[in-house]
């Protein structure tokens, strides 16, 4: 369900926000969009690993709120691997390329931001990363 005032604000329970395929193939839950940024709830499954992207035109800001995992970043001339666990926050900057992977025992859980709001597919590029793409049922 969602609850809407008059001067804007909406809010949507998280079991009722809907389930997307996003273009690293991951699923995610839209919350409601504003005017400067789009939030996301994103559940990876056990074993699962991400299509490598890059984003053209948003920044997007992470927030680990279970499971744990890896994050593969590249950006200019620095690279590297960083271990993802609950309670940790990241950036991902325009042009960016990364990848990230669930190497935990229970689904990495984790809540995105991105600003400018999310632009749909056309706002993120398929790259080269380091890890096999694996895709697992939620």
């Amino acid at each position: 369900m969602t609850r809407e005032c008059e001067e804007g604000l909406a809010v949507i329970a998280l079991g009722n926000a809907p389930v997307k395929t996003a273009p690293d193939g991951m699923q995610i839950r839209e919350w409601p969009n504003a005017q400067l940024g789009s939030l996301a709830y994103c559940t990876m499954p056990v074993g699962a690993v991400s299509q490598p992207t890059m984003h053209k035109s948003f920044e997007e800001l992470w927030y680990i709120i279970g499971g744990s995992g890896e994050l593969w970043y590249r950006f200019g001339r620095q690279e590297c691997v960083a271990a993802l666990e609950p309670g940790d926050g990241l950036t991902i900057p325009i042009g960016a390329h990364f990848q990230f992977r669930n190497t935990g025992l229970v689904p990495l859980e984790f809540v995105i931001a991105c600003v400018p709001p999310w632009p749909g597919e056309d706002g993120v590029v398929h790259v080269t990363g380091p890890w096999p793409l694996q895709k697992q049922p939620l």
